[in-house]
Order: C-alpha cells, then structure tokens, then sequence
C-alpha cells in the first residue's frame, strides 16, 4: 500500500483515507513496506523496511488500521481470512490460523503477502519471494496451508508479476501486480456454492515493474504477465473437498 509506511507513518495514513473514501468493505493486508517483515532487512532497509520490534500494536500499521495481524470475513459460501505476517511470528498470527482453519470447513481464499513458492523458473523471479523475508515463517504458513484443504486458493502479491501455479501438493497460487507500480492488474473473483471463478483485470497504470530496476532483456512483458497460464479460471472447491 505505500512505499515508505513502515517508517513513515503519515503515508499509512493517507493510503487508509484512500481505501476508507471507496465505501466498501475491505481487508488490508500489509507488505513488507507497510510492515517491516525481517530485523536483517529492517537494519539494509532502514527507510523502506523499517522493522519495529516491539508488539503489533505499537506497529505503524497496526497503529493506523487498527486490526488484528488476522482478519477474517465471511462471504456467502466462502471465507476470506487475510495475513501479516513477520518472520519469528512475534505476533502468534500462525496458531491464530490454525485455530481459525479447525473452527470450520468452509471453503476459504487465503490472502498474504508473500508468495509460498517461486513464480517464474528463471530470472528475477526465480528466488524473489518469501526466502529472504520471513524465510520460517513461510515453511509453517505453507505446512498449514497444505494441512488444510478448505483452503482452495492462496493469493499473494509482492513479486510484481501475474502468475497461477500450483503450491507444491495443493492449493493453487496466484499472484498479483501492483496497482500503481505495475504491473497494473488485479484479480476478480466470482463465488457460487461450488465454484470460484478467478479473472485477471487490467489496471490503469504501468504493465511492468522489473525492467525499471534491471537491464535485462529478459524482463519482458510477458515476463511480468505469464501469458501462457491464461487470465482466468475455475476451482470447484466443493468437490476439492469431499
């Protein structure tokens, strides 16, 4: 959501005026620029990735949005639990989690920052993901993830690109663009008792990120959009489950 939160907090502060002027309901889920996420990083990043080690509630974040590290909503027939997560897990955001996955089996969209798996197989992308952010953190959250199969999908951003791949076992994995950095797209999903429909949308912004930072030639456009995945698809969770 900003660029600079996790220091600064007026910038939080602003992005929340942003969402609050839209009128609709809505989860926030913070990145690693909204919430320092790793001490190491914090101490490389000190004015992007400021790491706070004090409690969630003194977080910029936190302070801002007032919300727990967990928030749920429950959505006709699906759940929708969002994630901030820091590595070490200092908030107890995981066996939150895991409490909230045993209280129920209801199909469930499961929305963190950081993808669980690698989202292309060669380039940038090929190790930008959770590895140097919260590198533990991410082996249990993916340990739960696999545990649990009302979760039917697991949706990230973070890595700047569009992709669908499958998690190693299940669920499946999508990753979003950025919005105002790029690539500019989002996901729609349309929910029925028995399926999920997921649909790529374009943005009004930029269509890549990566080449602003690497001169690659590499660092394509269908780099950034995975064309060969396709934008949209369809899971029937009901039968995933049974």
């Amino acid at each position: 959501m900003t660029s600079y939160g996790s220091v600064d907090r007026t910038q939080l502060v602003q992005a929340k005026e942003w969402l609050d002027a839209l009128d609709v309901p809505y989860l926030a889920i913070p990145g690693n620029h909204d919430l320092g996420a790793y001490p190491w990083r914090g101490q490389q990043y000190p004015d992007s990735e400021h790491y706070h080690p004090g409690p969630w509630e003194s977080t910029h974040f936190a302070s801002v949005f007032c919300q727990p590290p967990l928030v749920t909503a429950v959505l006709g027939p699906m759940r929708v639990i969002g994630l901030a997560l820091r590595e070490g897990d200092p908030d107890g955001v995981l066996d939150a989690l895991d409490r909230e996955l045993d209280w129920s089996s209801m199909p469930t969209i499961l929305f963190s920052h950081y993808p669980l798996a690698p989202v292309r197989a060669e380039g940038v992308l090929s190790s930008f993901g959770s590895e140097d952010y919260i590198p533990q953190s991410a082996r249990r959250l993916l340990e739960l993830v696999q545990a649990h199969p009302e979760i039917v999908l697991y949706a990230a951003g973070h890595v700047h690109a569009v992709s669908v791949s499958p998690l190693p076992r299940r669920p499946l994995q999508l990753t979003a663009g950025g919005l105002g950095p790029g690539p500019s797209q989002w996901w729609l999903y349309h929910v029925t008792d028995t399926e999920l429909l997921y649909e790529s949308r374009l943005g009004a912004g930029p269509l890549t990120f990566w080449d602003r930072f690497l001169q690659d030639d590499s660092i394509s456009l269908q780099y950034h959009w995975e064309f060969h995945a396709g934008q949209r698809g369809l899971l029937a969770y009901r039968e995933s489950l049974t």
